[in-house]
Order: structure tokens, then C-alpha cells, then sequence
């Protein structure tokens, strides 16, 4: 099943209730993360959009009700000095294809893992759509990629501390 697809059946749903939640990793001193919510960056060595280099991470979902839905598929890419997480989602909501990228977020390589990057790359976003757009913590996993779902929970539960785990 290809990540740029939408999880449609529960079966093909990574189990998300019996994996060990990580403990998040340390943010290295003088990091940070900045913002760009575009399609087009100035980054180099990394596309404007995302390409065979860029690695999947994971493609979560919110379903308030039918007709009021989000799918955010998640992918990274490291292009010289900087990790940039990309942001998915299907065009609308009218077909099940991952069409629409953003360039999100992104930080300085500083010798990051590609795990901890996507980790303090996917917190930062999700703080920041918790603070600027209320959102509430995913409803479930579609797809664990590159960062397993005790990954997902751990970032889940730094950004949505008080929420249950759904």
C-alpha cells in the first residue's frame, strides 16, 4: 500500500494500543524549529515538493463527524544543513490520493538522527496547530512509517499531555 494513499480499511490500521510509548528524545541546546506553511522554500538540496528522497513518516487522521475530516501524511527530507518535514493531505478530501504537500517546518541538521528530527520537527507542529488552530490529538494512526507508533504516542503526549489516547 503506497503512503500517499489513505488508509481506508481498519484492517490495514497499524495496531495502536500495545506498543511501548519511547520517551522523547532532548532537544540539543540552541536548536530550533521555524516555520514556513508554503509550497515553495529556499532550502538547498531539498525539492519544492516532496520527492523519491523524502522519507514517510506517518499519516494520522481526525474525523469529527462524516462530513468534517483531516489526514495529514507526514514525510521528511534532509537537504544539506536543515531537516524539513512536509505535510499531505488528499486534495479536498475528494479522493483518497495524498496531492497536496507543504513545506511545514524545519531545523538545522546539527547531526540530528533522522528519528530525532522528525520527532521535534512533527512535536513543534503539532504545538503549534494545537496553540493557533486548536487542534485536538489525532483520532487515530492511518499509517507508521519511518517512526513507529510508540513514536507517534510520545510526541502525542508531549503536544496533548491531557488527553486520553484515543
Amino acid at each position: 500500500m503506497s503512503h500517499l494513499k489513505i488508509t481506508l480499511s481498519p484492517q490495514d490500521f497499524p495496531q495502536q494500543k500495545l506498543y511501548e510509548i519511547k520517551t522523547f528524545p532532548t532537544w540539543p541546546p540552541g536548536s530550533g524549529v521555524r516555520f514556513l506553511y508554503t509550497c515553495e522554500h529556499d532550502l538547498p538540496g531539498i525539492a519544492q515538493e516532496p520527492d523519491e528522497d523524502s522519507v514517510p513518516l506517518a499519516q494520522v487522521e481526525w474525523a469529527w463527524s462524516p462530513m468534517h475530516a483531516r489526514v495529514d501524511a507526514y514525510q521528511i527530507h534532509r537537504g544539506g544543513d536543515h531537516w524539513l518535514l512536509w505535510c499531505g493531505g488528499p486534495d479536498e478530501n475528494s479522493s483518497i490520493d495524498i496531492t497536496n504537500s507543504l513545506a511545514v517546518a524545519f531545523m538545522a541538521a546539527n547531526g540530528l538522527s533522522q528519528r530525532d528530527a522528525a520527532m521535534f520537527l512533527l512535536d513543534a507542529f503539532w504545538m503549534f496547530e494545537r496553540s493557533c488552530n486548536s487542534l485536538d490529538r489525532y483520532h487515530w494512526i492511518n499509517r507508521a512509517d519511518a517512526l513507529p507508533v510508540g513514536d507517534l504516542q510520545c510526541i502525542a503526549n508531549q503536544v496533548w499531555p491531557d488527553e486520553d489516547d484515543c
